[in-house]
């Protein structure tokens, strides 16, 4: 590896004994829950992200430029709500399904017929109410447990 780390430091260490990022890929931080607690610490801090995307994509009026915008942000919530309390992250690549994928592009794709504006901000939307209320539903019933989730 070439040492780089994009999990935030003020986070991770909360949860490693030694202060090193790659504690999280032992068995034991994976086995103890350690390594999915500092993951779903992670996403709830990203998630508190949502409003302003949300926000941004709501003053874009073009529709071109709407659909250019939005495609990526439902990709990541989407990446999110696939990795939220998933250990397969510590131990393997984890990404969306390729028809999902697929699904999301299609959605947000220009085709024959022009999107509108509305089509697109109840498209996104949708996508946005859908993956939040996923990782909402996995959150509260691990609270107990972890309570970043």
């Amino acid at each position: 590896e070439d040492g780089r780390a994009f999990w935030p430091e003020s986070v991770w260490k909360v949860y490693t004994e030694k202060e090193d990022l790659g504690e999280l890929r032992l068995s034991r931080f994976i086995d103890s829950g350690k390594s999915v607690a500092c993951l779903n610490h992670m996403i709830a801090d990203a998630l508190e992200l949502v409003p302003a995307v949300l926000e941004y994509l709501e003053n874009i009026h073009e529709p071109s430029i709407l659909s250019f915008c939005a495609l990526p942000q439902v990709m990541a919530i989407s990446t999110l709500g696939k990795c939220y309390n998933n250990k397969d992250v510590f131990t393997g690549v984890v990404k969306l399904r390729k028809g999902l994928s697929a699904k999301i592009l299609l959605a947000f794709a220009p085709t024959n017929t022009p999107f509108t504006e509305d089509r697109l901000r109840a498209s996104y939307k949708l996508w946005f109410l859908r993956e939040v209320m996923d990782i909402q539903k996995t959150a509260k019933a691990i609270q107990k447990n972890d309570p970043t989730s």
